[in-house]
């Protein structure tokens, strides 16, 4: 399993969280047993959504985003392949 950092084009927002969460549920939903997405950031100085996901294949990532409302406000522009460091696993440090 690899892990993808997937690069969204926000073109649409929707007008109330509600609408973003509902849309982001419906991804959720078509996630299957090795497909897992891990989080996301948004940067709305450049537009972008970016997602970290683990998957066999990018095309398992893809086919979550296929016929959906998503795929059409936030269409991916780019996906990287990479390794995902969980900087949690080191437990909560005194600052």
């Amino acid at each position: 399993m690899a892990s993808y950092l997937v690069i969204h084009e926000v073109r649409e927002y929707p007008k109330t969280q509600e609408e973003w969460l509902g849309l982001w549920e419906s991804i959720w939903r078509k996630t299957s047993g090795a497909t897992h997405w891990r989080g996301t950031f948004y940067s709305p100085e450049g537009n972008r959504l970016y997602c970290i996901w683990d998957a066999d294949q990018v095309e398992d990532i893809e086919s979550c985003f296929e016929s959906t409302e998503l795929d059409r406000i936030a269409p991916i522009q780019q996906v990287l392949v990479g390794a995902y460091f969980d900087v949690a696993a080191f437990g909560e440090q005194a600052v």
